[in-house]
């Protein structure tokens, strides 16, 4: 058992929740970005609270096989976040099963897979229900959003030991946005306003901005194992950009910030090694899987196949998501642009050559046919004399020619003439 949640990135770029919470009047909240993405409650809008309460019940799902269906007490739900577990507290945690119950997420073709763009839409808990001889919540979670973060090859491990630390909403929120940004890079700039929408914050002036920034992003380096800093540079009045720089953090003794789990690799390491090492972590689920489906041969083509469109220049996101592309779209048993060329080019040369040897053998043989011609009419000319003479006379009078003086080419024309009359003969 983990305490790490995987997490598609795409719910850590995207809001799930607010920095302060509205309450279940019935009215309909809607929060929605210039990328298309649109967040909607109608029973309260989820906070810091109830998205801890959220991660934790993605965690008991995870380490349950993935299971849509959830069964736990409040006492452990209460627990499990850092919460006191009295009344206030218990009826809290219904309040916040039915507002994730009233909370539609939809990606108008801003849903990154890994490889291509999507549009979703769906819901986060389906329903909820107590069972009246234990007590315990029996909590059904929206299967297709489940789904999604099982099988995302576009995710990143999350500890929620090291959420539950950091105490203030708009920590959280910089490090889920965090997380998901330091996925390949060590720094990071954005301008002050726009992350403050991104997030998105209550404040909207620079001023107000900055300093609730700059504490955030010192809690998360003090609680986690993101060791963050952030510059601030002024572009003016009211404007200006915020640098965040990554620092690789060695764990203490005991690893009191415990590393995002990796799953195990059952794959032979030379296979393995083929891989990309920046791409590695990421792929070794997708992998694995393959290994098990195909077999070390076809997977192997398959990293070979990736690794050579790469060194192409090809631009990839997920290694993993192309390697389940490849192997379900059989890229690795189609040629390349090079080798269909190279193919063609032969077929053309082949033609070319048997083109070539045709019209020699039909050359020679005209060749040896009008040899053949000659010869008979040389032994006519020799044997019989007369015969000789009447179809020499007879060639020259179709050509209207005259055997003394035929004319310039005249006794070509005669002797072709002759052929064709012993031909005919």
């Amino acid at each position: 058992m983990t305490d790490n949640i995987k997490q598609d990135i795409n719910f850590l770029e995207y809001p799930l929740w607010m920095q302060s919470a509205h309450p279940a009047d019935g009215k309909v909240v809607t929060w929605e970005d210039s990328d298309g993405y649109r967040f909607e409650a109608s029973r309260g809008v989820p906070s810091k609270v109830d998205m801890l309460f959220l991660y934790y019940l993605m965690l008991e799902s995870q380490n349950n096989n993935w299971n849509q269906i959830v069964k736990v007490s409040r006492y452990q739900i209460l627990k499990a976040c850092g919460m006191n577990v009295g009344r206030k507290e218990r009826a809290r945690l219904i309040q916040s099963l039915e507002a994730w119950k009233r909370v539609t997420i939809a990606f108008t073709g801003t849903f990154y897979n890994g490889m291509a763009y999507e549009f979703l839409e769906f819901g986060i808990i389906n329903d909820w229900g107590i069972h009246e001889q234990d007590k315990k919540l029996e909590i059904e979670l929206n299967k297709k959003w489940i789904t999604k973060i099982k099988q995302s090859e576009f995710f990143k491990y999350i500890s929620f030991v090291q959420m539950k630390q950091l105490r203030s909403p708009l920590a959280l929120r910089m490090y889920e946005i965090l997380v998901k940004t330091f996925y390949k890079r060590n720094s990071w700039e954005i301008d002050v306003l726009k992350l403050a929408a991104k997030i998105p914050m209550i404040e909207k002036y620079f001023a107000d901005i900055v300093p609730k920034i700059e504490a955030a992003t010192r809690r998360i380096k003090e609680k986690t194992d993101l060791d963050i800093t952030v510059k601030v540079i002024k572009q003016g009045r009211g404007q200006g950009k915020f640098i965040f720089t990554k620092k690789e953090k060695s764990a203490p003794p005991g690893e009191l910030f415990p590393s995002p789990e990796v799953p195990p690799s059952e794959i032979p390491v030379a296979i393995l090694d083929m891989i990309p090492q920046e791409w590695r972590e990421s792929a070794i689920a997708e992998a694995n899987r393959l290994f098990k489906i195909a077999g070390e041969e076809e997977l192997q083509e398959c990293i070979k196949k990736i690794n050579q469109a790469i060194k192409k220049g090809t631009q990839i996101n997920s290694y993993g998501g192309y390697l389940r592309r490849c192997h379900d779209e059989k890229w690795h048993k189609q040629k390349s642009p090079l080798e269909i060329k190279a193919e063609n080019e032969a077929i053309v040369r082949e033609k070319s050559e048997l083109l070539s040897l045709q019209v020699t053998l039909e050359k020679q043989a005209e060749q040896n046919a009008l040899k053949a011609r000659h010869e008979a009419l040389d032994r006519l000319k020799t044997e019989n004399p007369d015969e000789y003479a009447r179809i020499e006379q007879q060639a020259a009078d179709q050509l209207g020619l005259t055997l003394k003086k035929p004319g310039m080419g005249g006794r070509m024309k005669i002797k072709f003439a002759m052929f064709r009359l012993m031909g005919e003969s």
